[in-house]
């Protein structure tokens, strides 16, 4: 990680019509946004564009997601 680069922590929450996304920092420890969007990879790939220009400085991403049974097994099947 660069000396003047920041963490932002993205965790999405998959349903099959919605994503619920989150954004926390690590260094405050606190929760900075949070949205619901349609279940759509572009409406991800928005959000977090938003949020690096946002971000005056260089923003390190770690992003994790939670899925439900039945959405894993449904796209297993595809």
């Amino acid at each position: 990680m660069l000396t003047n680069e920041i963490v932002r922590t993205i965790g999405i929450d998959v349903h099959s019509k919605t994503y619920s996304i989150s954004t926390y920092n690590p260094h405050s420890e606190s929760f900075i946004g949070e949205c619901t969007v349609e279940a759509e990879a572009k409406n991800v790939i928005k959000y977090v564009a938003r949020l690096r220009k946002e971000t005056a400085v260089p923003v390190s991403l770690e992003v994790g997601y939670e899925a439900g049974a039945y959405r894993i097994r449904s796209q297993e099947r595809t």
